[in-house]
């Protein structure tokens, strides 16, 4: 294979001679990257993800079973916005009194000082996610300036409880 900057390219997990699923459902809608462009910009994006999940098989027994079409709405439902407050820092039960002041509660998975921000859909989303009330939101940038904690996703909290990390320690990924 031609190497590229020093790397060889990725390999494929498409049996020798077939196109993946991400490739068939782009080239499968389109025959040139300007129109693959204009569906992108035009919001057309919607309709090759659709393709995607259709060719990987996520729902047994085909469309008509229904499940493939609440799998596409959870995918399409925002993600809560959480903060994890680090266990070991000196204002860490300040910083959880103040968010559960905010309205704020424990993220459900037992994650200790994990928390998950009200949703006010008032407030509406900003990049896909819920904005986060004002109050909170004071809260969030004050523990994070102040090194007591960290806006995060629970799924990324998992290998930092898992480390058992105590305030003195620092972590660099490998």
């Amino acid at each position: 294979a031609p190497r590229m900057g020093g790397h060889a390219p990725p390999p494929s997990s498409a049996p020798r001679g077939h196109q993946n699923a991400l490739r068939r459902a782009v080239r499968g809608s389109s025959t040139s990257k300007t129109s693959r462009l204009i569906h992108k910009k035009l919001g057309l994006g919607r309709e090759l993800f659709d393709k995607y999940y259709r060719a990987q098989g996520v729902c047994e027994g085909g469309d008509e079973c229904g499940d493939f079409e609440r799998f596409m709405r959870a995918l399409d439902a925002p993600l809560p916005v959480t903060f994890r407050v680090h266990r070991a820092h000196a204002l860490s039960e300040e910083t959880r009194e103040a968010l559960r002041a905010g309205g704020c509660v424990e993220a459900p998975g037992g994650v200790w000082g994990a928390f998950q921000a009200p949703i006010d859909r008032e407030l509406g989303l900003k990049r896909g996610r819920p904005r986060v009330p004002e109050g909170v939101l004071d809260v969030f940038e004050f523990a994070t300036a102040n090194g007591c904690g960290a806006r995060q996703e629970v799924v990324s909290m998992l290998p930092v409880v898992a480390l058992d990390v105590g305030g003195t320690q620092t972590q660099t990924q490998t």
